[in-house]
């Protein structure tokens, strides 16, 4: 399924409606994450910021790096009423049709990381930049990609060698799906596997075992 490689765009501009995996990662050597409450406050961050503005299909927080894949919301009253409440230069500019979209959308990344950092580094008493200024963000151009990005987003602590199975790592959506927790993200991606939930987790579990046993350099 790994046929989207060529000619990325690691720079789409974001777009109401659209879906994205938007990841970053740590300056250096450092980490983001050192202890579970990080991985948690990230998380109320992150909804702090991001829930009236995207759908979030699937998220995976690593102790280096971070991935999440959402849907940016369309351009509804509801969505035109939360950028307003934000009060920002960016937020009136694109109100105000001087700026696009994308504009507003970057300084809120800007903003989150900003605010976690801060928060970090009152905690760990440490200075300066913890994410990397410009972070990536691909479309998702098709179900096929969507779906190829859900299994490698879930498969990254496998990857990596934080844990031997997917339901082993507490810091990714793949228990949210087991489990169907809503708190974090949205789960329509499961109709994709069924048309009723038993069949659709089955689906679920059955294709991302797939993903892992075709993964290079992984295969069993």
């Amino acid at each position: 399924m790994r046929n989207h490689k060529k000619h990325i765009d690691y720079w789409a501009k974001l777009e109401p409606g659209q879906v994205f995996h938007i990841y970053n990662h740590a300056v250096g050597e450092d980490n983001l994450f050192r202890e579970p409450e990080n991985y948690a406050f990230f998380l109320r961050r992150w909804k702090d910021y991001w829930e009236p503005y995207m759908d979030v299909y699937a998220y995976c927080l690593m102790p280096n790096h971070f991935h999440v894949i959402g849907r940016l919301k369309p351009m509804s009253e509801t969505v035109k009423e939360a950028i307003q409440k934000e009060n920002t230069s960016k937020a009136r500019a694109y109100q105000s049709g001087n700026a696009p979209a994308n504009t507003f959308y970057e300084d809120q990344f800007k903003r989150l990381f900003t605010s976690y950092s801060r928060a970090f580094g009152k905690s760990y008493n440490r200075e300066g930049s913890l994410f990397r200024a410009k972070f990536k963000r691909v479309l998702i151009r098709s179900r096929e990609h969507l779906l190829d990005k859900l299994f490698y987003v879930h498969h990254n602590p496998i990857h990596h060698g934080f844990c031997a199975g997917y339901a082993d790592y507490p810091y990714s959506s793949y228990l949210d799906y087991l489990e169907g927790n809503g708190e974090w993200i949205h789960l329509p991606i499961l109709k994709y596997f069924g048309a009723s939930r038993p069949v659709a987790l089955e689906g679920f579990v059955q294709s991302h075992e797939e993903y892992r046993r075709n993964f290079p350099g992984l295969s069993e």
